[in-house]
């Protein structure tokens, strides 16, 4: 009998985390029968999708688009397993640990884990895994007695791991899923050892067929590109300040800072030779990218970014943040070159030292194709992936 997973995800499809959206497409196409339920609607009109999204987008159930049908599902629940809905309404209390605006945000979450629950149910779900709804995907568990399996990727979910109930999450869960090695030992640290051979790293992976190196035709400006949401922990401001640096240190240089975001207008004040896109789709996001002469990242921390593995692959030269997970994807000198966070003068200084180095930015960058070719290729880690969620029993 063939394995049903059922995908709950915060939301779904979205430009930020397209590769939830390869990652579904490449399980299926490997023979897993998958189920999606979003929290939200797409983070774009239908008619802004991409074929494949669109395609997506119609076959999954929107849980909050589906209000007028949340009261039925929570009276069939209580009628069916009223003690087990007494039980998830209570663990929903008492996650909120006396929290007044979290319990808010928790009866909120038992409320789609109820409508969500008993759409897996009606698709004879009986193993629901996600990504960025874990505690939603907790209570579904409460609930329903559903085996449950959850992806962590860091960095957020370890600012807070008491807040985000990470201990709670990962004794529930029948497999916890880390993207890095440092990920695996963050959710370990805030878990029980008991717990802890749940723990898998398994890495996510990009298409390398889909990022064939493209030579940047030479402008005569040194052309840096980063894309990401304009959030703090992107660190913007100090990729700009080392534009500006490389500027006032005589280099023709031009930024190009792709993604949207409540950052946008402090950092369009910060002044220098810097274009915003906005968020673009992600065959636009390509094109961008083997316009450039050099990918950077200033970020105060991540887990490990897709967006990196795609400059690597298209072979564009990468500097980053020796941050969280980034080590893993990169080894300074080799792949990359990695710079202390918040530091504007260390990132100018190896961004100089590729505009340099003609022969450095071409050793690294082979380098960085061949680091994802064999360790983040998106077809292989769904194998790994699938046999690991193939590998969970259901209660």
């Amino acid at each position: 009998m063939s394995h049903k997973v059922g995908y709950l995800i915060s939301q779904y499809p979205t430009l930020s985390h397209s590769f939830i959206f390869r990652e579904i497409c490449e399980l299926r196409n490997l023979g897993l029968d998958i189920a999606v339920a979003s929290i939200r609607n797409p983070d774009r009109p239908i008619n802004q999708l991409s074929t494949g999204e669109r395609a997506e987008a119609e076959r999954a159930y929107y849980i909050r688009a589906d209000a007028k049908h949340w009261p039925t599902s929570h009276l069939k629940t209580i009628l069916v397993r009223p003690g087990r809905y007494l039980s998830g309404l209570l663990e929903a209390v008492k996650l909120a640990k006396w929290n007044l605006r979290v319990l808010v945000r928790h009866l909120r979450f038992f409320g789609e884990a109820v409508t969500a629950g008993q759409w897996f149910q009606t698709r004879g779900v009986d193993h629901v895994h996600t990504h960025f709804a874990s505690l939603t995907t907790l209570l579904i568990a409460r609930i329903f007695g559903t085996a449950v399996s959850m992806t962590i990727h860091g960095s957020d979910e370890f600012i807070d791991p008491v807040g985000f109930c990470m201990a709670e999450k990962v004794h529930t869960a029948k497999l916890v899923i880390g993207i890095s090695r440092y990920g695996c030992s963050q959710i370990m640290r805030f878990s029980e050892p008991e717990d802890w051979d749940k723990v898998v790293m398994v890495r996510l992976g990009i298409d390398p067929e889909n990022f064939q190196p493209v030579p940047p035709q030479p402008s005569g400006v040194f052309r840096i590109i980063c894309v990401g949401r304009l959030v703090p922990v992107k660190a913007y401001g100090f990729l700009i300040s080392a534009a500006i640096e490389l500027t006032r240190r005589g280099h023709a240089v031009k930024l190009t800072i792709v993604g949207g975001g409540p950052e946008r207008e402090r950092l369009e004040r910060l002044g220098g030779n810097v274009e915003f896109t906005g968020a673009l789709p992600n065959d636009a996001v390509r094109a961008r990218l083997r316009e450039s002469d050099c990918f950077t990242l200033a970020s105060f921390a991540e887990g490990v970014p897709v967006v990196l593995m795609e400059a690597m692959a298209l072979e564009i030269p990468c500097v980053a943040t020796r941050v969280t997970g980034v080590p893993e994807l990169i080894e300074d000198g080799v792949e990359g070159l990695l710079v202390p966070p918040a530091d504007a003068q260390a990132l100018a200084d190896a961004i100089e030292r590729l505009i340099a180095n003609p022969d450095l930015r071409h050793q690294i960058a082979a380098n960085g194709r061949r680091k994802v070719l064999d360790q983040y290729d998106l077809r292989q880690n769904a194998r790994e992936l699938r046999d690991r969620l193939t590998s969970v029993t259901p209660t």
